[in-house]
């Protein structure tokens, strides 16, 4: 998974805060989903590995043999995945509220500076009196446009994941908050030597804020009685003071840890469980049947080769076919409005149904097994052999009644 991927060339570091907010936003969807991914991944590994269990213990060999090796390389595969996650959670419980936090600085910022709050007075006395009447209707004026939020994607508010840290920079820009006063005694003439005449005369204020400093209209504007009618004062603040080191190494840590790929393994590709020694130190146990072995190859090689060919066909292209598209037709019991009931052992059979599966296989077998011994102890002596193979042919249709039943 990446996030809007663009040529190298043409992705841009951002140049507003518009534009870097809208770029943390995005970053916070990527990693989310990224995680949200790895997760679900994880939760079908351990569903999988539930059906290899029913699959392991089936009385159906070949599907039962084929199971083995990939079983015993399944666990390692699940705790690898199950650390990523861990890991992840930990910069992602750390990461996006960082990223959250910056992203809506920045858009603050940025809707600050595309708005203006206007009060203006109008003189209603000779000498420049200001009355309740002097106010405007409404008494404040704002105008607001957030632009940001309609801006169109761009290379410099998209966000790719594979792209360096320098083109992911973030700003931190300071915010001015300005005021713009503007004062007229009559016409066009400022106030430096008349009082504002009635009902012409005004004085206002246009406050807004930016991310630059602006020292165009000082007050000496009002130094003389000509037309410098207006003068704009600022003072310097810094809503987003140390949200951008606290972004860039959220941006850092997320993308290391969503590097870690063990969660895009899975169970049923082939390539990624046939490598691993544990599959094939299980795969000369049950495919060459050799129970005591602890080697993870053969010599010669081909004496593993050909049994696992033979189980996976060539290549492990018939993996899919010969394991698992074999354990969905498996039909374990189950129980299901108090009736005994056949379950399809699919990609997703809920957990909870798989494990009463196999619990309930595992009973029935420890079963037969308990059944069997009591047998083999009343027929101890070789003139009772006949004995004991007619009370397994009893017991067993015993149990083959019961379990039509």
């Amino acid at each position: 998974m990446t996030a809007t991927p663009t040529a190298q060339a043409t992705y841009a570091v951002c140049r507003t805060p518009c534009k870097c907010g809208k770029r943390l936003a995005k970053a916070s969807t990527f990693y989310a989903q990224k995680f949200e991914t790895s997760v679900r991944n994880l939760v079908k590994m351990q569903r999988d590995f539930t059906r290899l269990l029913i699959a392991a213990t089936t009385t159906d060999v070949a599907t039962s043999q084929a199971a083995l090796p990939t079983l015993a390389a399944a666990g390692k595969v699940i705790q690898e995945c199950q650390e990523a996650v861990t890991s992840q959670l930990t910069e992602i419980t750390t990461g996006l509220p960082a990223l959250a936090n910056t992203s809506a600085k920045l858009a603050a910022l940025a809707r600050h500076g595309r708005t203006t709050t206007t009060v203006k007075l109008t003189a209603k006395g000779g000498n420049g009196q200001f009355q309740t009447d002097s106010f405007a209707d409404p008494p404040v004026g704002i105008k607001s446009d957030d632009s940001c939020g309609d801006e169109q994607e761009d290379d410099s508010s998209r966000f790719d994941s594979n792209q360096d840290g320098e083109k992911n920079a973030i700003l931190e820009p300071s915010e001015y908050h300005r005021a713009t006063i503007t004062c007229i005694s009559s016409g066009s003439t400022n106030c430096n030597s008349a009082a504002q005449t009635a009902n012409s005369g005004y004085i206002q204020f246009a406050l807004t804020s930016t991310t630059h400093e602006d020292n165009s209209k000082p007050p000496t504007r009002w130094g003389t009685s000509k037309g410098n009618k207006d003068v704009a004062v600022q003072g310097k603040v810094n809503i987003t003071q140390g949200t951008k080191e606290a972004a860039q190494a959220a941006l850092k840590t997320l993308k290391s840890a969503a590097e870690n790929k063990a969660c895009e393994r899975k169970l049923d590709d082939y390539t990624k469980v046939s490598t691993s020694p544990l599959f094939k130190r299980q795969a000369i146990r049950s495919l060459l049947n050799q129970p005591n072995n602890e080697q993870d190859s053969t010599n010669p090689p081909d004496k593993l080769t050909a049994p696992i060919t033979a189980a996976y066909g060539e290549g492990g292209k018939e993996y899919k076919t010969k394991l698992w598209e074999a354990i969905e037709t498996l039909k374990p019991a189950i129980t299901k409005n108090k009736e005994r009931a056949e379950l399809d052992v699919k990609e997703n059979t809920p957990l909870g149904q798989l494990t009463e599966a196999l619990a309930r296989r595992i009973g029935e077998a420890n079963s037969k097994a308990s059944q069997t011994t009591k047998i083999n102890k009343k027929c101890k002596r070789p003139k009772q052999v006949r004995c004991s193979k007619q009370k397994r042919r009893k017991e067993r249709r015993r149990q083959q009644k019961q379990t039509a039943s």
